[in-house]
């Protein structure tokens, strides 16, 4: 892609997930799909890390609604503000992107056809998309150890202290109980990162940055480090 192409992209695939695309819009990202093979790369790359992202915070709300016993835990996703709007290429590289029939609130996001959709592009990575647009920075302090005395159950739930700000040609761990984050997510106590290879920079809320390189295993366990 031109060098001003990945943030005109950026731009409409963001109207495209808020629901704000009009119909120029619309028509100018069709165009681009259809001419750069790049393009359409970048487009299924993104529209999985958002799917990703929803079914973890899907995943999340189920828990906590099951806790609460009200059965309200489902979740589904989708892009709105396409109605009215049809693909002025005969044969596009994609499917339409201007109807969308909403299931009923009931519907598991697993197995509509944007979790299909995203799924197919797993295999390619996160770390593609990581590697193209962020580049990982020089450390501005120094990660402090965790305190020992600290007793590990005393640490609430899902307590989010950072997040994954950098990523290159990351490997994760193959093992069949290791589920790898998905990409620029939050970083929680305990969340354990295990890299076969490539760089990984975690930025604490507090300014401490580390920088894992692969094959290492990162446990967070203190507000700045791990």
């Amino acid at each position: 892609m031109s060098s001003s192409q990945p943030d005109e992209l950026s731009e409409l695939l963001i109207a495209l997930t808020d629901g704000d695309m009009n119909q120029r819009q619309f028509v100018h990202l069709q165009n681009l799909l259809s001419q750069d093979a790049d393009a359409q790369t970048y487009f299924r790359q993104y529209m999985r890390l958002c799917a990703l992202l929803e079914f973890e915070r899907a995943t999340a709300e189920g828990e906590q609604s099951e806790l609460r016993g009200d059965g309200k835990g489902s979740s589904t996703f989708g892009i709105s503000g396409f109605s009215g709007l049809e693909s002025p290429l005969p044969n596009p590289p994609f499917p339409t992107l201007s109807t969308t029939n909403y299931p009923p609130p009931a519907t598991p996001f697993v197995g509509s056809w944007a979790f299909s959709c995203m799924v197919s592009a797993v295999i390619m990575g996160v770390a593609m998309l990581g590697a193209w647009a962020y580049k990982i920075t020089h450390y501005q302090h120094i990660a402090e150890a965790p305190s020992k005395s600290a007793p590990s159950d005393a640490r609430p739930e899902m307590v989010f202290v950072g997040r994954i700000t950098g990523m290159v040609d990351v490997k994760w761990s193959d093992d069949p109980h290791y589920l790898p984050p998905p990409g620029f997510a939050h970083v929680s106590l305990g969340r354990k990162y295990i890299l076969d290879s490539g760089l990984l920079e975690i930025t604490y809320d507090t300014g401490a940055k580390v920088i894992l390189q692969g094959p290492c295993t990162y446990e967070v366990e203190s507000t700045a480090g791990g």
